[in-house]
């Protein structure tokens, strides 16, 4: 009997490749600015500012510190909630 050796659906991980990955996750602090606009309500516009603020700040440490880091409505950081994800470093 083989076992799934893969990542569980529970804690998946998320590959920092600029592209979503296969549960659809993106992640704010390794993604070029075209792949950001994978995550619901990002426009170019909004990428590219994310992706400013990171070279300044380092990166995020979560999508509450995006929302106030950027200034975004909290409607706007819900809408994100459930792809972004913030893998350090």
């Amino acid at each position: 009997m083989s076992q799934f050796q893969g990542p569980s659906p529970s804690s998946p991980e998320p590959v920092p490749t600029g592209q979503a990955d296969d549960y659809g996750l993106v992640d704010v602090n390794h993604t070029a600015a075209a792949g950001l606009q994978q995550i619901p309500g990002v426009t170019a516009a909004l990428a590219g500012r994310i992706v400013d603020q990171r070279g300044q700040c380092g990166g995020y440490s979560s999508i509450e510190d995006l929302g106030l880091m950027l200034d975004l409505p909290p409607d706007a950081v819900d809408q994100m909630r459930e792809v972004a994800v913030f893998i350090p470093g």
